[in-house]
């Protein structure tokens, strides 16, 4: 089986808690690879979830 994936959506459940979220938030500022990309990608999925 072959797959495309988005090399820059993070592997987070659809419902997360404060904590996760935090947590996420702490990975991205200390320096995570390619993390412009990753809030972007997560910006817009919140984004499309409003619309």
């Amino acid at each position: 089986m072959e797959a495309v994936i988005d090399p820059y959506e993070p592997p987070m459940p659809p419902k997360i808690t404060f904590e996760q979220a935090k947590k996420f938030a702490q990975s991205l500022a200390r320096g995570e690879p390619n993390r412009e990309k990753i809030a972007l990608t997560v910006l817009a999925d919140r984004v499309r979830e409003l619309v």
